[in-house]
Protein backbone atom coordinates (compact mmCIF):
# COMPACT_ATOMS: atom_id res chain seq x y z
CA UNK A 1 0.00 0.00 0.00
CA UNK A 2 1.73 3.36 -1.25
CA UNK A 3 2.58 5.81 1.59
CA UNK A 4 -0.23 8.81 1.54
CA UNK A 5 1.22 11.89 1.50
CA UNK A 6 -0.32 14.53 3.73
CA UNK A 7 -1.07 18.41 2.82
CA UNK A 8 0.55 21.39 4.39
CA UNK A 9 -2.48 22.67 5.21
CA UNK A 10 -3.55 19.08 6.71
CA UNK A 11 0.18 19.58 8.57
CA UNK A 12 -0.51 22.58 9.70
CA UNK A 13 -4.11 21.73 11.05
CA UNK A 14 -2.52 18.65 13.35
CA UNK A 15 0.67 21.39 14.58
CA UNK A 16 -2.11 23.61 15.89
CA UNK A 17 -3.99 20.65 16.96
CA UNK A 18 -1.23 19.64 19.18
CA UNK A 19 -0.15 23.14 20.33
CA UNK A 20 -3.70 23.73 21.84
CA UNK A 21 -3.20 20.22 23.26
CA UNK A 22 -0.40 21.46 24.95
CA UNK A 23 -1.35 24.48 26.22
CA UNK A 24 -4.54 22.65 27.84
CA UNK A 25 -2.42 20.70 29.91
CA UNK A 26 -0.20 23.58 31.04
CA UNK A 27 -3.41 25.39 32.10
CA UNK A 28 -4.80 22.25 34.19
CA UNK A 29 -1.20 21.35 35.35
CA UNK A 30 -0.90 24.94 36.70
CA UNK A 31 -4.30 25.10 38.41
CA UNK A 32 -3.41 21.67 40.05
CA UNK A 33 -0.44 23.17 41.36
CA UNK A 34 -2.10 26.78 42.31
CA UNK A 35 -5.39 24.64 44.03
CA UNK A 36 -2.35 22.76 46.21
CA UNK A 37 -0.56 25.48 47.06
CA UNK A 38 -3.51 27.75 47.90
CA UNK A 39 -4.79 24.31 50.07
CA UNK A 40 -1.94 24.54 52.24
CA UNK A 41 -2.39 28.09 53.45
CA UNK A 42 -6.45 27.81 54.17
CA UNK A 43 -6.91 31.23 52.55
CA UNK A 44 -10.45 32.08 53.86
CA UNK A 45 -9.83 30.57 57.25
CA UNK A 46 -10.01 33.09 60.10
CA UNK A 47 -11.46 31.08 63.12
CA UNK A 48 -12.10 34.35 65.39
CA UNK A 49 -13.52 36.49 62.91
CA UNK A 50 -16.20 33.68 62.14
CA UNK A 51 -16.83 32.92 65.76
CA UNK A 52 -17.12 36.99 66.04
CA UNK A 53 -19.77 36.76 63.01
CA UNK A 54 -21.89 33.93 64.39
CA UNK A 55 -22.34 35.99 67.79
CA UNK A 56 -22.74 39.25 66.22
CA UNK A 57 -26.03 37.64 63.94
CA UNK A 58 -26.83 34.78 66.34
CA UNK A 59 -30.42 35.59 65.87
CA UNK A 60 -30.73 35.27 62.18
CA UNK A 61 -28.86 31.86 62.59
CA UNK A 62 -31.19 30.70 65.19
CA UNK A 63 -33.97 31.87 62.43
CA UNK A 64 -32.10 30.18 59.62
CA UNK A 65 -32.24 26.81 61.43
CA UNK A 66 -36.24 26.85 61.96
CA UNK A 67 -36.31 28.13 58.49
CA UNK A 68 -34.46 25.68 56.87
CA UNK A 69 -35.31 22.96 58.91
CA UNK A 70 -39.32 23.59 58.21
CA UNK A 71 -38.28 23.90 54.66
CA UNK A 72 -36.36 20.35 54.82
CA UNK A 73 -39.60 18.78 56.79
CA UNK A 74 -41.93 20.28 53.60
CA UNK A 75 -39.90 18.66 51.44
CA UNK A 76 -39.23 15.52 53.15
CA UNK A 77 -35.55 15.92 51.19
CA UNK A 78 -32.38 14.25 52.71
CA UNK A 79 -30.12 16.70 50.81
CA UNK A 80 -31.13 20.11 49.08
CA UNK A 81 -28.80 23.19 48.15
CA UNK A 82 -30.98 26.41 48.68
CA UNK A 83 -30.58 28.58 46.45
CA UNK A 84 -28.97 25.83 43.75
CA UNK A 85 -31.55 23.28 44.16
CA UNK A 86 -34.44 25.32 44.30
CA UNK A 87 -36.74 25.00 41.36
CA UNK A 88 -40.20 26.44 41.83
CA UNK A 89 -42.09 23.19 42.14
CA UNK A 90 -41.57 23.30 46.43
CA UNK A 91 -44.09 23.05 48.47
CA UNK A 92 -45.77 26.67 49.67
CA UNK A 93 -44.51 26.44 53.03
CA UNK A 94 -40.61 25.45 51.76
CA UNK A 95 -40.95 28.19 49.46
CA UNK A 96 -41.94 30.86 51.92
CA UNK A 97 -38.97 29.69 54.42
CA UNK A 98 -36.96 30.12 51.47
CA UNK A 99 -37.61 33.58 51.01
CA UNK A 100 -37.04 34.46 54.96
CA UNK A 101 -33.87 32.49 54.36
CA UNK A 102 -32.86 34.53 51.72
CA UNK A 103 -32.84 37.16 54.25
CA UNK A 104 -31.40 35.87 56.87
CA UNK A 105 -28.37 34.85 54.63
CA UNK A 106 -27.83 38.01 53.58
CA UNK A 107 -27.85 39.91 57.11
CA UNK A 108 -25.07 37.19 57.42
CA UNK A 109 -23.33 37.79 54.72
CA UNK A 110 -23.49 34.54 53.29
CA UNK A 111 -25.09 33.24 50.11
CA UNK A 112 -26.03 29.10 50.26
CA UNK A 113 -27.15 26.66 52.88
CA UNK A 114 -27.50 22.71 52.83
CA UNK A 115 -30.42 21.06 53.77
CA UNK A 116 -29.52 17.70 55.52
CA UNK A 117 -31.29 14.87 57.20
CA UNK A 118 -28.82 11.50 58.99
CA UNK A 119 -29.75 8.93 60.42
CA UNK A 120 -30.85 9.72 63.61
CA UNK A 121 -30.89 13.61 62.62
CA UNK A 122 -34.19 14.53 61.20
CA UNK A 123 -32.66 18.79 60.20
CA UNK A 124 -28.89 19.40 59.89
CA UNK A 125 -27.88 22.38 57.63
CA UNK A 126 -24.41 23.49 55.83
CA UNK A 127 -23.82 27.20 55.95
CA UNK A 128 -20.51 27.54 53.84
CA UNK A 129 -17.93 30.17 54.48
CA UNK A 130 -15.03 28.98 52.07
CA UNK A 131 -13.65 25.86 50.91
CA UNK A 132 -11.96 24.40 47.66
CA UNK A 133 -12.01 20.53 46.24
CA UNK A 134 -9.79 19.60 43.33
CA UNK A 135 -9.58 15.71 42.25
CA UNK A 136 -11.39 14.01 45.65
CA UNK A 137 -8.88 16.58 48.21
CA UNK A 138 -10.39 19.63 49.68
CA UNK A 139 -11.81 21.27 52.35
CA UNK A 140 -14.46 22.86 54.26
CA UNK A 141 -15.12 25.59 56.75
CA UNK A 142 -18.76 26.80 57.36
CA UNK A 143 -21.31 26.96 60.17
CA UNK A 144 -23.22 23.44 60.85
CA UNK A 145 -26.70 23.45 62.84
CA UNK A 146 -26.43 19.82 64.25
CA UNK A 147 -23.85 17.88 62.41
CA UNK A 148 -23.43 14.43 62.03
CA UNK A 149 -20.28 14.21 63.41
CA UNK A 150 -17.81 16.73 65.48
CA UNK A 151 -14.13 15.33 64.18
CA UNK A 152 -11.58 14.08 66.35
CA UNK A 153 -9.23 17.35 66.15
CA UNK A 154 -9.26 19.89 68.39
CA UNK A 155 -8.72 23.84 67.49
CA UNK A 156 -5.73 25.47 68.70
CA UNK A 157 -4.06 29.01 67.91
CA UNK A 158 -1.64 27.55 65.44
CA UNK A 159 -3.82 24.79 63.50
CA UNK A 160 -3.05 26.25 60.22
CA UNK A 161 0.40 27.10 61.20
CA UNK A 162 2.66 25.62 58.09
CA UNK A 163 4.74 23.10 60.74
CA UNK A 164 1.40 21.77 61.30
CA UNK A 165 -0.20 21.35 57.74
CA UNK A 166 2.84 20.21 56.64
CA UNK A 167 3.35 17.30 60.42
CA UNK A 168 -0.30 15.64 59.56
CA UNK A 169 -0.01 15.78 56.02
CA UNK A 170 3.00 14.13 56.74
CA UNK A 171 1.63 11.48 58.97
CA UNK A 172 -1.83 11.08 57.72
CA UNK A 173 -2.95 8.05 56.02
CA UNK A 174 -5.05 8.61 52.61
CA UNK A 175 -8.30 6.73 53.84
CA UNK A 176 -8.11 7.62 57.48
CA UNK A 177 -10.11 9.46 59.90
CA UNK A 178 -10.14 13.34 58.06
CA UNK A 179 -8.59 16.44 59.72
CA UNK A 180 -11.84 17.73 61.12
CA UNK A 181 -12.77 20.23 64.13
CA UNK A 182 -15.83 21.30 65.30
CA UNK A 183 -16.14 24.80 68.28
CA UNK A 184 -19.34 24.38 69.77
CA UNK A 185 -20.95 27.91 69.65
CA UNK A 186 -24.95 28.17 70.60
CA UNK A 187 -28.44 26.21 69.83
CA UNK A 188 -26.86 23.55 68.23
CA UNK A 189 -24.48 25.39 65.88
CA UNK A 190 -21.11 24.45 65.51
CA UNK A 191 -17.89 26.55 63.61
CA UNK A 192 -16.47 23.21 61.73
CA UNK A 193 -12.99 22.70 59.71
CA UNK A 194 -13.45 19.75 57.78
CA UNK A 195 -10.21 18.77 55.11
CA UNK A 196 -10.71 15.47 52.97
CA UNK A 197 -9.94 12.47 52.06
Amino acid sequence: MPLQKTSPCSQNKELKIMKLKNQIYAFTLAIYIASITSGCSRAGIDVEQEIERFHKHRESFETLSKLGCDAREAMNSRFFRYPVDVSGNEPEPARKAFNDMRRQLRSIGLDSVILRRFEGIECSLYVGISGSSFLGEGYNFGYWYQPESLGNYEYTEGFFSSENVEYRDANRVRGEEPVKFSIELTGGWYLQYYRYP
